[in-house]
């Protein structure tokens, strides 16, 4: 357990996660892996790349696993499980829409360390940047709380300890602009034409 964090909510909230985790993982794996009682080899991404939007962690992610060692999930780069697909929540800030809920066994299946080159060496790398930021909902759970009970970092080291988290930082203003060049990409071509530094106060 984390040093001041209580994450008793967390498991009352997923207890699925709770039933699965193993009490120790297995030694000679370099991510995070375990035999089920039905002696399947489950396993969890030892590193984790976080950010915040438009600050490069595609990039970054995509020539890190060009190390022979770094496993892709089956998913690709991203999949908002814990922060989102583990409870069913909204997308985000201004999209209602309901995310599906999933399951911790069907989200461990993206990491099947098995089909790897090289098993006990391969080091599976989550790239959802959104955990470096997305509680949102935390509010309507716990109402009588004046902040979230935890975060997503410690959330992680809870299900993988000593995994590593890589966090992807940018310039403040020109990761704004980027953010609003990138999100309106949707207008028409005369208003995409348009788009300027100075229009970007104006919109």
């Amino acid at each position: 357990m984390q040093s001041g964090v209580n994450m008793t909510v967390f498991f009352e909230e997923s207890p699925d996660v709770k039933a699965v985790l193993p009490k120790k993982f297995l030694p000679d794996y370099k991510s995070f892996c375990w035999y089920s009682p039905n002696a399947e080899l489950l396993c969890l991404p030892a590193v984790y790349m976080v950010g915040i939007p438009k600050c490069g962690t595609t990039d970054i992610y995509n020539k890190l696993t060009w190390h022979p060692q770094l496993a892709v999930p089956a998913y690709g780069k991203e999949h908002p499980y814990w922060n989102r697909r583990r409870l069913g929540r909204p997308t985000g800030f201004n999209n209602p829409k309901i995310i599906e809920k999933q399951g911790f066994r069907e989200h461990l299946k993206a990491f099947d360390i098995a089909k790897q080159d090289d098993p006990h060496n391969a080091i599976f790398m989550d790239g959802t940047p959104s955990l470096a930021w997305d509680l949102v909902g935390w509010e309507t759970r716990y109402p009588s709380l004046s902040s979230p009970p935890y975060t997503n970092a410690n959330l992680l080291h809870t299900v993988s300890p000593g995994a590593k988290i890589i966090m992807m930082l940018r310039d403040p203003v020109k990761r704004l602009y980027s953010d609003y060049v990138y999100f309106t990409a949707g207008r028409s071509a005369e208003e995409q034409m348009m788009r300027t530094p100075l229009s970007f106060h104006d919109d």
